[in-house]
């Protein structure tokens, strides 16, 4: 498969328009209901833009749906109101089932990229685990050439399983990327230089990925420390939902604890 057309000019359509025309795919339109976003997108993979979805109905390759999860409905009912229903169409939502398509599609799928992503901050798809749902073994097999364009680690899942992964992606993400702020936010609250965690951070992370399998896990909580995890609370005291949250981790990590 050597082109794409994508439907959205958000974070996710971002990545996906640059990994791809690295990789030698031709990114044929961009669509957004906003012409700038559209303009701009394209302008950077020497695509077109437009704000019709009868133009992307043009495209000779496959088309991505690159919008929130809310919006797949309607935007796939419109694009095939367009002409689109003959191509081959996927969206890249870990939430979303394949079965959002209405009938008119004959050729559809999941094209999911596991992978937090920002528009503008360009990351690593060479090992970037893409997840392909299908039930044509045919459209299976074209979106893996695709994805074999900008990863070598393809997985195949159903429904059931891609949402797990991104259950689980949500957890080991969203919930530790906001952790993490709430705790650097409370140290320079503080007057305390936030960066001191940093080295810690990196470590814990080297940590889960090396060596999770062996029970690592360190701290007050695992060693029924209360003396400590008591005064931690009291300097907490003027944060009551940051001490619910230290609260519940900890008696997450070791259930006997009685805080």
């Amino acid at each position: 498969m050597s082109t794409v057309s994508l439907i959205g000019s958000g974070n996710v359509a971002w990545h996906l328009a640059h990994v791809l025309s690295h990789g030698g795919v031709s990114v044929e339109w961009i669509w957004s209901r906003q012409a700038g976003h559209a303009e701009s997108l394209a302008r950077e993979v020497k695509g077109q833009p437009t704000t019709r979805m009868s133009d992307v109905s043009r495209s000779s390759g496959a088309v991505l749906v690159c919008v929130p999860d809310h919006a797949i409905p309607d935007v796939l009912v419109e694009a095939a109101d367009s002409g689109l229903s003959s191509h081959l169409v996927c969206h890249t939502s870990g939430a979303t089932p394949v079965d959002v398509f209405p009938p008119a599609y004959s050729r559809f799928g999941v094209f999911y990229p596991l992978q937090t992503l920002t528009k503008g901050h360009h990351v690593d798809f060479d090992h970037l685990p893409v997840l392909i749902t299908s039930h044509d073994h045919a459209v299976q097999h074209e979106l893996t050439g695709l994805a074999n364009r900008i990863t070598d680690r393809v997985v195949y899942v159903t429904d059931v399983e891609r949402r797990q992964i991104h259950m689980a992606a949500v957890m080991v993400n969203n919930f530790v990327y906001h952790l993490c702020d709430r705790a650097f936010s409370r140290v320079e609250s503080q007057g305390l230089d936030g960066s001191l965690l940093y080295p810690l951070l990196k470590e814990t992370v080297r940590k889960i990925v090396d060596f999770r399998q062996e029970g690592v896990q360190t701290g007050p909580a695992i060693r029924h420390d209360l003396n400590t995890l008591y005064a931690h609370l009291k300097l907490l005291a003027d944060e009551p939902g940051l001490a619910s949250m230290y609260r519940q981790l900890s008696r997450s990590i070791n259930p006997e604890l009685e805080l």
